[in-house]
């Protein structure tokens, strides 16, 4: 009887692993969390979250994700973002994949092993376009409609068609209709949002 008890209590943890795609790695403030199966639950920092997983951040908030491939997600305050599909399997890089949406709010982008090796694989959806990557670091507001690329190339993609910004250049999407219009310097108020999401000292990019 103990033998089996055992085995299921492996059993279950191998199959948490295995789900495991990200963990809290930061948490300042408040966070929730809603699985697809609807079990919501307040966020720790060090609970591993899974695929189709929705986090939500409070007022004054901030959250920052790892993920297995060395990705990092930071999320800023009053924030909705959805795990949608991520997949790494270590030597096996034809099947990583990553794909999320920012539902409301504002977030940094750290890309790891799949944004270098696989950009092709990662998307992330917002309220205006779909935004792919080369390498990338860049920080999206679904709120504001700025995207700041800080390293690498990000590109942008809606009914308008598709185009990217470099390093260093920060764009202006107010609709899914809209091409990026370049900007020289973000408003005050975005500015002090897109400063907030500064990633820890773990979650610098190596």
């Amino acid at each position: 009887m103990i033998r089996v008890a055992a085995l299921a209590i492996c059993l279950f943890l191998a199959q948490s692993a295995a789900a495991s795609v990200c963990t809290v790695d930061d948490l300042a403030g408040s966070a929730r969390a809603e699985t697809a199966s609807h079990r919501s639950f307040a966020l720790e920092r060090g609970m591993e979250l899974e695929n189709g997983t929705l986090v939500a951040t409070g007022r004054g908030s901030r959250l920052e994700m790892k993920f297995r491939d060395g990705l990092t997600v930071i999320l800023g305050e009053n924030t909705a973002f959805r795990i949608d599909d991520y997949v790494y399997v270590r030597n096996a890089p034809g099947k990583d994949r990553v794909s999320l949406t920012l539902l409301k709010g504002s977030l940094r982008v750290i890309t790891g092993l799949i944004g270098k090796l696989r950009p092709d694989a990662f998307l992330l959806r917002t309220n205006t376009a779909t935004l792919g990557v080369r390498g990338s670091d860049f920080i999206a507001s679904s709120g504001s409609h700025y995207l700041e690329s800080l390293k690498g190339k990000v590109f942008v993609t809606n009914s308008s068609g598709r185009t990217f910004l470099e390093s260093g250049q920060i764009g202006y999407i107010p609709t899914s209709d809209s091409s990026p219009t370049l900007v020289g310097r973000l408003p005050a108020e975005a500015a002090f949002e897109f400063a907030e999401l500064s990633p820890t000292a773990s979650g610098e990019e190596k």
